[in-house]
């Protein structure tokens, strides 16, 4: 009986060993598949490559430009040309008449330039300037541009104090009034033609005197450029 009581409780103690033994192997092999699970290198994200933008090409932008030239729009008063006189005729023929054959062309552009080779303003003669040909007329004449499809004018010239200061400031006055944008000596203009900003500038320089004209030609420039345009006209006369 004890004999039978002894193997029992051997082979009790030799299952007990063996259940821990495979418990031990159980939960080695369990750490080692999950250390490898942690080693193996992460699913990458599925690939959504984002939509490269469109190059945009260059907008391509031109602008037609006409520049006309010198518009004296009057005659010098010490002379009489009878019925041909710019007066005679403005009454008879009324503003559009001088540029008709123009005006269509004229409109049609996206910028015109006229040189305004005169002084407009109702300055008597002893505001007038001792040289040989002086031209002023008054605001009246401004419809024959206006009128034709003419958008800027220059006033920077031999003619544009011919009635001394005064003249000259009646001048700019009446453009102003006549809401025709003007540049010139100290003036400038910045216009918006089909979304380019165009800035303009002008300066009389005498045949012998051109030299004379780069500082106030960097003046103009330089001026313009701090106003961020994207065109830059230069007039000179």
């Amino acid at each position: 009986m004890k004999q039978r009581n002894k193997i029992i409780n051997i082979s009790l103690i030799l299952l007990t060993i063996i259940g821990c033994i495979l418990v031990v192997l159980i939960i080695s092999q369990f750490h080692q598949t999950t250390q490898k699970q942690n080693l193996a290198t992460p699913e990458e994200p599925e690939n959504n490559p984002t939509e490269k933008p469109p190059v945009l090409e260059p907008t391509k932008t031109t602008i037609d430009i006409h520049a006309v030239g010198d518009c004296t729009l009057n005659v010098d008063t010490h002379f009489y040309y009878g019925d041909l006189g710019y007066d005679k005729v403005l009454e008879k023929e009324g503003p559009d008449y001088f540029l008709a054959n123009f005006k269509d062309m004229f409109e049609k552009d996206d910028l015109t330039i006229a040189n305004l080779e005169l002084a407009i303003t109702d300055a008597d003669e002893s505001y007038r300037v001792p040289k040989a040909f002086n031209f002023k007329a008054p605001a009246k004449v401004l419809k024959i541009l206006t009128g034709s499809g003419v958008d800027v004018v220059n006033i920077a010239n031999n003619h544009s104090h011919d009635y001394g200061e005064k003249g000259y400031e009646d001048t700019k006055n009446n453009l102003r009034e006549a809401k025709l944008p003007f540049y010139g000596n100290d003036s400038y203009s910045i216009l918006d033609v089909k979304g380019i900003k165009i800035g303009m500038a002008g300066l009389y320089c005498a045949e012998d005197e051109v030299a004379d004209c780069k500082p106030d030609t960097l003046k103009a420039l330089n001026y313009l450029k701090s106003q961020n345009v994207d065109m830059i006209i230069m007039t000179y006369h």
